[in-house]
């Protein structure tokens, strides 16, 4: 299934030289500078976007970007069975993101419910780096469905729009070249969300529903403007994607497996 992106050797130098800077960027220095480099300062916030060429459709090794594309999950979360699906959407939306210009990002859609009620639904707009394969994230509408029967839409950013500090900008969603112990922001929407995300192990064996995936990568996400920085533990495995997420796992994907109730079809 998985395809590699780079097509040019110039592309995967650039890659490689991207992310070590990536990695400069983030590790602690020595002395009484170490000290003041805490907290988000370690994560990285600055990307080389504009060396970017982005399109709305693509894949790199652990995330595919293609119309159609569908992850189904589930687990248990406590005494509630909660099911979660991804669905990259045909749709697209032109954002206008701070010295770049228009980017037409893709519509990814993620749908969790548990014991059958709906818990939240969320689109979000990635685009890649032609260049590097990495998937950026320009922004998230949000809809969290409440017990007393109301909606909220908190997480809801989008870049170029205003957020505390300023104008909410892109992170990384996942890089084309995972390089361990790298930190970096996947949001940066300062007062609205602030996930980051951690790489913390490479080349792990995972069993599910399924099948069995090799090479996978495990991350840690968490949301600096959280009070309990509560972790998000994931594994992505090539080729597939997103394959575990706390306590769900994957049990099944492909293209045009779920309707747009989220139930797996025949096909």
């Amino acid at each position: 299934m998985f395809q590699s992106i780079y097509k040019r050797v110039g592309s995967k130098i650039f890659t490689i030289l991207s992310f070590f800077m990536v990695i400069f960027v983030a590790a602690p220095l020595p002395g009484d500078t170490a000290k003041v480099l805490e907290g988000e300062s370690k994560f990285t916030k600055e990307f080389r976007m504009g060396d970017c060429t982005f399109k709305s459709e693509g894949q790199n090794s652990f995330f595919i970007l293609k119309p159609g594309y569908q992850l189904v999950l589930e687990g248990m979360e406590g005494e509630e069975m909660v099911r979660f699906t991804l669905s990259v959407l045909s749709d697209t939306k032109t954002i206008s993101v701070p010295d770049i210009g228009e980017v037409t990002a893709r519509v990814v859609e993620e749908r969790e419910w548990a014991d059958g009620k709906p818990i939240e639904f969320a689109k979000s707009y990635f685009a890649i780096c032609e260049e590097t394969g990495d998937v950026y994230d320009f922004g998230d509408s949000v809809d969290i469905f409440n017990d007393d029967g109301t909606v909220s839409h908190d997480g809801t950013w989008l870049v170029g729009e205003p957020d505390e500090e300023g104008i909410a900008m892109p992170g990384i969603f996942m890089p084309g070249t995972f390089l361990l112990g790298s930190k970096y922001f996947q949001q940066l929407a300062d007062g609205l969300s602030m996930e980051r995300v951690e790489n913390v192990e490479m080349g792990m064996k995972m069993d599910t529903k399924a099948g069995t995936f090799e090479s996978c990568v495990k991350v840690i996400e968490t949301n600096s403007i959280e009070d309990t920085l509560a972790t998000t533990t994931k594994i992505h495995c090539p080729g597939i994607g997103l394959v575990a997420e706390d306590d769900l796992m994957l049990i099944k994907y492909g293209y045009n497996i779920v309707d747009e109730e989220g139930k797996i079809s025949e096909k």
